[in-house]
């Protein structure tokens, strides 16, 4: 009796394995400040904490900086926004290369400045803050798979200042009104805006965003006592 014999099933494609950041730093050196704002900085740098070892991973000179650099989730890339090239522009470049000049790594290049940028848990999309020459800005998305862009946030008016995302479908950002700061979020597809903060006074002032866990955002602040901050 013959039988059929039934071809084995191909091969399952092969599981990328996140690389981990567990055990490395991502700072900058030579940071300026200037009444509490950053003026200019110096390098992109890894340290493993292991190993004690350091990598640089910027080769800039002159007068610049680098803001907010952060991991990918993915563990391959580190996203930031600088103004080495003469405009803010949004950079992502591997952990693993060393940068030298100002138009490696570059995303999003339009002509107009992107001083902040963040990239989402699953590293499919990017926001940036998009400011024209007259001061105003707006927020964008961009997706990495598709290569379009959409709007996130336009009011008249609000100076945003900051974004991290809270989860792949929630943005959260600074946001100034009549110079009063607060903490909004907004849809990734620019529905719900919130202010969750609803400050009344021209302080608080926030630092930087950055993303805990689920639906958690840590964040510094100040305040102004009448004497100072």
């Amino acid at each position: 009796i013959a039988r059929e014999i039934i071809p084995p099933p191909p091969p399952l494609p092969p599981v990328e394995v996140p690389e981990t950041t567990e055990g490395f730093l991502l700072y900058i050196k030579d940071i300026v400040r200037e009444n509490g704002e950053i003026t200019s900085t110096g390098n992109l740098y890894i340290k493993n904490t292991q190993s004690k070892s350091e990598m640089q991973l910027t080769g800039y000179s002159g007068t610049y900086i680098i803001r907010n650099p952060s991991f990918s989730n993915n563990g391959k890339e580190v996203i930031y926004t600088s103004n080495i090239s003469g405009l803010w522009q949004v950079y992502i470049i591997s952990k693993d290369r060393f940068v030298g000049n100002a138009s490696q790594g570059v995303v999003i290049n339009n002509g107009n400045n992107h001083p902040y940028a963040a990239l989402s848990p699953d590293d499919r999309h990017i926001v940036y803050v998009e400011e024209d020459s007259n001061g105003n800005t707006r927020l964008f998305s961009y997706n990495r798979i598709s290569l379009t862009k959409g709007i996130v946030c336009n009011v008249r008016d609000l100076v945003i200042k900051d974004v991290e995302f809270i989860n792949n479908g929630l943005v959260s950002f600074i946001g100034v009104y009549n110079g009063i700061q607060d903490i909004y979020t907004v849809g990734l597809d620019g529905t719900n805006l919130t202010n969750l903060t609803n400050n009344t006074a021209i302080t608080p002032q926030y630092g930087r965003l950055t993303f805990g866990n689920v639906n958690t955002l840590f964040y510094a602040k100040r305040v102004y006592t009448g004497f100072g901050y």
